[in-house]
């Protein structure tokens, strides 16, 4: 068992961090799609651009994400970073990069607006061939049914909710909450911590 991410796997891992979260599995789908139709005699299926290095150092950007390459709505619309390096514990755990928190937590004025920008993100993914339509629709329908940009208990945007995947029920009791609250002042946005916590690993 991978103590970090909870996953099983043989031989047994132990990773000081859990594992990179990205749902790799899109762009597989899509590329496997693309092969099997360029086999049937369609052209050849895009080629992405590569992930900057220089110097053979990846390059990053202020969410200590990687720049170029296939850009997952993840990784445009973050809210953890997920890196495919840096991982370290047991033999393989080198291999399965890592999840962190952002170096700042990053404020979504809305779930709307979050939803907006990863809406965008997969849409534009999709055009470059990358995802397929079904697997481009869960992903929206995963940031749709997430409480990012939801406040910590009160239905309003709010700081640290990133990463948390909110049930209908959940939001709907965080909403009753926020109406049975008296009246008072805006509530403390420092006290909501982003659920990926550096001491929580």
């Amino acid at each position: 068992m991978n103590a970090a991410t909870q996953e099983p796997s043989y031989p047994a891992t132990t990773c000081t961090f859990p594992s990179n979260m990205a749902n790799q599995k899109y762009v597989m789908n899509a590329a496997l799609d693309a092969l099997r139709l360029w086999i049937a005699g369609t052209p050849a299926p895009n080629a992405p651009s590569p992930i900057t290095v220089t110097g053979g150092v990846i390059q990053r950007n202020a969410n200590a994400i990687a720049l170029g390459g296939i850009r997952l709505p993840e990784m445009d619309v973050p809210t953890v970073t997920h890196q495919g390096t840096g991982n370290t514990g047991s033999a393989f755990c080198v291999l399965f990069g890592r999840t962190i928190p952002l170096p700042a937590p990053i404020v979504y004025p809305s779930h709307s607006a979050y939803v907006a920008q990863y809406t965008a993100a997969t849409n534009a993914l999709q055009a470059g061939g990358f995802i397929l339509p079904p697997d481009a629709a869960e992903a929206i329908a995963t940031a749709q049914n997430s409480t990012v940009g939801i406040a910590c208990g009160n239905a309003e945007a709010e700081t640290g909710e990133g990463a948390t995947t909110a049930t209908p029920a959940r939001v709907t009791a965080a909403r009753r909450r926020a109406r049975s609250r008296p009246a008072g002042p805006a509530p403390d946005r420092r006290r909501c911590a982003p659920r990926f916590a550096v001491t929580a690993w």
